[in-house]
């Protein structure tokens, strides 16, 4: 299973799931797919196994960054386009504001000069 996912669907850039039947079955797979892939390792080497998956790595994201490069430029344009104005703040005459964690009332200053 593991010798089909390697030549067949890895190079093409697809993914794989393993369905178990039982909860037995699905105990047993780990180990078993680990004495798969330790195998396939020891017959093909170590670093021919490890640049082939770079490379392969390496062209999936460079084909997916282009595909999708243009969306990500509409979507930011859009963004930019349907974005609403910030409105500017000033400060009104009886209305309270929070400053450094405390909220403070329209006539804050009075506590502070009638001591």
């Amino acid at each position: 299973m593991l010798r089909h996912y390697v030549e067949n669907i890895l190079p093409n850039g697809l993914k794989a799931q393993v369905v178990a039947i039982s909860r037995r079955a699905a105990v047993r797979y780990p180990a078993a797919l680990a004495a798969a892939r330790d195998e396939l390792v020891t017959e093909a080497g170590p670093s021919t196994l490890r640049c082939e998956a770079s490379t392969t790595w390496t062209r999936f994201m460079e084909k997916f960054a282009g595909e999708k490069r243009f969306w990500i430029y509409t979507k930011l344009a859009e963004k930019e386009t349907l974005a609403p104005a910030a409105p500017t703040k000033k400060y009104v005459s009886g209305e309270g504001f929070a400053y450094l964690g405390r909220n403070y009332g329209c006539c804050w200053w009075i506590s502070w000069t009638c001591r």
